[in-house]
């Protein structure tokens, strides 16, 4: 069950979260806790926010990203 939306997760729309977000290093991902849908809403918006605000001091930091 997705863990905002309350939908029943399946193979067709599970997601690979990063449990901690990649913008600030987080390497370990789940499944089966947000459908496709959230975390596409999610990614677009709230993350996003949060990713900004936390991207010079994960610069600064010398933090890797997985992405780049």
């Amino acid at each position: 069950i997705c863990i905002f939306c309350h939908e029943r997760i399946t193979s067709s729309n599970d997601s690979l979260e990063h449990i901690i977000p990649n913008c600030i290093g987080g390497k370990l991902k789940s499944k089966g806790l947000v459908c496709k849908k959230c975390y596409s809403e999610l990614g677009q918006t709230l993350d996003k926010e949060f990713c900004d605000s936390l991207h010079f001091m994960a610069s600064i930091s010398g933090i890797e990203k997985e992405r780049g």
